[in-house]
C-alpha cells in the first residue's frame, strides 16, 4: 500500500486498500499535511478518518515530527469537544498515518463567511463549547497554538440543546508543557514563527518561543470578538502588520462595534486580549465566566442566555449527568431512618434529664462516646479589583454596600454562589458572580458612561441702543409710514444691499 501522488482524473492508489480492519472508500478532503479518507470497518458498521501524511513532507524530518505530533498529543486528551484520535503509525511504504472518528459538519469559518456574526447566545454558546475543550487539553498540559476558525468544526449533535457542538481540531503544532520546565514534544526552530497571524497572541508574534496555555486564551478571544463584531479585533494588509497591531496596539472596544453586547461580556473579551499572558484569565476562568454569564442578562435590551454545562465540567451537579435506568429511591430511605435512630440512642445513652451532653472524656472507666466536633469548614477567599480604584462592592440583592476596590473576603467554602455588584460614580454598574467553591480573584475594568451631547446656546447679537441701527432693505419695496402705498419703484441694480440666493 502506498501514499504516492496520482493524477486529478485517476482515483487515489489507497482506495480500496486496508488499515488494519479499516478498507479506505473515498477522498475526503486535502489538507496542507496531508489526505484525509474516509475508511469503512470489515465487519461493523462503523466509518473513520484517516490522515496519510503527503509522500513529498516525508522526507522532512520537522514536517514528520509535526504529523505524529498531532496524533500523539490529541490521543493524551479526552473530551467530547476534541477530536478523538484511535491510533497512528505508518504504511507499509513508511507514510505517517492517524486514525481519527469521522466527522461530518461545517467549519466556524464557513459559518461566519456566511453570516459575518453570530448573535450574542450563540457567539457565547460557540465560545463556551471550545473553552471546555481546550481547558481539558490545558489541564494535560497541552497547548493548542493555532486555534482559529479553519479548526473549529460545527458537527450534529442532538444530546446538546442547540443540536450541534463545536470540535477543536489540528493540533499539529500543540506544545506539550512539562509540569516542572518548559519540555515540549515539537521542536521550533529558534525565533520562528508559529501560528496564523490574525488570531496569534502578543508573544506567539515576537517569536521568542514563550508560549503557554495563555496564548490560546488570547487566540479564542480573537474569535469571540470577531463572532460577536463580524471581524476580528486586528485587520492589515499583510502579516507585518497585523503581528505589529497585536504587539503595540489595543483593540477597539467591542461596544463602540456592538452596542447591545453588555458590559460583562465586554470585560471578559478584553481580559482575554490583554498584551501581557500573566494578565489573561487561564482557560478555566474564562470556562466559568462563560457559565456565569449564561444566567443573567448579556446585553442591552437581551433576555437571559442559557448555557448548559457540559457533561465533564469541573463541579458538575447531577442533573447533568446522561439519563440512565432510574434508581429505587427505597434503600436511601431506609439508610437514612437507621441512621436517626443511632444518632438519638447515642444521645440517650450519653445524656440525663436536663443535662446537655458531655464533650470531653468523663470520670467513668469506659471510652467517651460523644463524637468529637466536626472541624471548621475550609475557607475560601475572594476578591475584587476594578480599573479604576475606589469602586464600591455592593451586595446584588440587599444593595449593601460592602467595601470597596481593591476588596477581599474570606468566606466558608460551600456556602452559595455571591453576587456583587461594582458601582463608581461616572461608569456603568457591572456585576461579578462568585460560585463560593473555590478561592477566586476578578479585575474588572469599568467602563465609563458618556456624557450626554450638549446644545450650544444661541448667541445673540449685543445691540447698542445709541447706536443707530441700519435698515435692510428686501426683495420687495418697503411700505410709507401710515400704511400708505408707495410710488412707482425703480429696479435695484444694488447687489450687495439684496440678498440674492446663489
Amino acid at each position: 500500500m502506498s501514499a504516492q501522488p496520482h493524477s486529478d482524473d485517476a482515483p487515489h492508489p489507497l482506495i480500496g486498500q486496508g488499515v488494519g480492519k479499516y478498507k479506505i472508500t473515498r477522498v475526503v478532503g486535502v489538507g496542507g499535511m496531508g489526505t484525509v479518507f474516509e475508511a469503512q470497518h470489515e465487519t461493523l458498521n462503523q466509518r473513520v478518518a484517516i490522515k496519510v501524511m503527503h509522500a513529498k513532507l516525508m522526507a522532512d524530518k520537522d514536517s514528520l515530527r509535526r504529523f505524529l505530533n498531532e496524533a500523539k498529543t490529541t490521543s493524551l486528551v479526552h473530551h467530547v469537544g476534541l477530536v478523538r484520535v484511535f491510533d497512528y503509525g505508518q504504511l507499509e511504504d513508511s507514510s505517517a498515518y492517524m486514525m481519527m472518528e469521522y466527522l461530518e459538519g461545517e467549519s466556524l469559518r464557513a459559518r461566519l463567511a456566511k453570516v459575518e456574526k453570530l448573535g450574542v447566545g450563540d457567539a457565547l454558546r460557540v465560545t463556551r463549547q471550545i473553552a471546555a475543550a481546550l481547558a481539558a487539553a490545558h489541564d494535560k498540559n497541552v497547548v493548542h497554538r493555532d486555534l482559529k476558525p479553519e479548526n473549529v468544526l460545527m458537527v450534529p449533535d442532538p444530546e446538546t440543546p442547540s443540536g450541534e457542538r463545536a470540535k477543536v481540531l489540528d493540533f499539529g503544532i500543540a506544545k506539550v508543557m512539562e509540569p516542572e520546565g518548559d519540555g515540549q514534544v515539537l521542536k521550533t526552530t529558534t525565533g520562528a514563527i508559529i501560528g496564523t497571524p490574525t488570531y496569534m497572541s502578543p508573544e506567539q508574534c515576537r517569536g521568542i518561543g514563550q508560549t503557554s496555555d495563555r496564548s490560546d486564551v488570547y487566540s479564542l478571544g480573537c474569535m469571540l470578538y470577531q463572532m460577536l463584531s463580524g471581524r476580528p479585533p486586528f485587520t492589515g494588509d499583510g502579516s507585518g502588520d497585523l503581528i505589529a497591531k497585536h504587539i503595540v496596539e489595543k483593540p477597539q472596544p467591542l461596544r463602540e462595534l456592538v452596542p447591545t453586547v453588555g458590559p460583562e461580556i465586554e470585560t471578559l473579551v478584553h481580559s482575554m486580549l490583554e498584551k501581557k499572558p500573566e494578565s489573561r484569565p487561564s482557560m478555566r476562568q474564562v470556562l466559568q465566566s462563560l457559565e456565569q454569564l449564561g444566567q443573567h442578562s448579556t446585553a442591552s435590551g437581551a433576555g437571559s442566555v442559557v448555557i448548559v454545562t457540559p457533561p465533564d465540567a469541573v463541579g458538575r451537579n447531577e442533573s447533568t449527568k446522561p439519563a440512565g435506568k432510574p434508581r429505587s429511591k427505597l434503600p436511601l430511605i431506609v439508610l437514612g431512618v437507621a441512621l436517626l435512630v443511632a444518632a438519638i440512642v447515642v444521645v440517650g445513652l450519653n445524656r440525663s434529664p436536663g443535662q446537655r451532653p458531655q464533650t470531653g472524656g468523663g470520670t467513668g472507666t469506659g471510652t467517651a462516646t460523644s463524637s468529637p466536633e466536626k472541624p471548621a469548614p475550609s475557607q475560601v477567599t475572594l476578591s475584587i479589583d476594578s480599573e479604576p480604584r475606589g469602586a464600591q462592592i455592593l451586595s446584588a440583592a440587599e444593595q449593601r454596600v460592602l467595601g470597596s476596590t481593591p476588596w477581599r473576603q474570606e468566606r466558608a467554602r460551600g456556602q452559595g454562589h455571591v453576587e456583587l455588584l461594582i458601582r463608581l460614580s461616572g461608569y456603568h454598574d457591572q456585576k461579578v458572580v462568585f460560585d463560593g467553591s473555590m478561592d477566586d480573584s476578578r479585575l474588572v475594568k469599568l467602563i465609563a458612561i458618556p456624557p450626554p451631547p450638549t446644545e450650544k446656546p444661541e448667541v445673540k447679537p449685543v445691540v447698542d441702543p445709541k447706536k443707530p441701527q441700519p435698515i435692510k432693505r428686501i426683495g420687495k419695496p418697503i411700505g410709507r409710514p401710515g400704511g400708505q402705498p408707495s410710488g412707482p419703484t425703480k429696479k435695484n441694480n444694488d447687489d450687495d444691499d439684496v440678498p440674492v440666493a446663489r
